[in-house]
């Protein structure tokens, strides 16, 4: 079981708008916005919450290829900071056979390894 790429990083904020405006000064843009119903984040972080978001790439992918998550909870959750990875098979992370599938058929779940979580993605 190995890590084949890091996604992203996630970092969750009160306020989506103002954490955009934030990473747009450091040269960032919007590549993707969303939300997941209660049902379907609990599938992801196994908490009771909803999820919106918002993915930015830098203006200088080239020499800066981190894209940034911005997540609100509703409520909000312990989780504060996340890193996305992809691997070949989810099932390896999972206690118990839940996880979210999205629109493009990929497999997600939250990890949680002392104090650090993992969003695992199989694609």
């Amino acid at each position: 079981m190995l890590i084949k790429e890091f996604r992203h990083i996630g970092i969750a904020v009160k306020d989506l708008e103002d954490a955009t405006e934030f990473f747009e000064l450091f040269g960032y843009y919007v590549i993707e916005k969303g939300n997941l119903s209660k049902r379907d984040a609990k599938k992801i972080t196994g908490k009771d919450t909803k999820i919106e978001y918002v993915k930015m790439q830098s203006y200088y992918i080239d020499t800066n290829p981190v894209v940034i998550e911005l997540i609100k909870y509703t409520p909000d959750i312990d989780i504060k900071f996340h890193i996305a990875v992809s691997v070949d098979n989810i099932e390896h992370f999972l206690d118990e056979q839940i996880y979210y599938t999205d629109k493009k058929g990929r497999k997600v779940r939250y990890v949680n390894y002392g104090g650090l979580t993992l969003e695992v993605v199989q694609e």
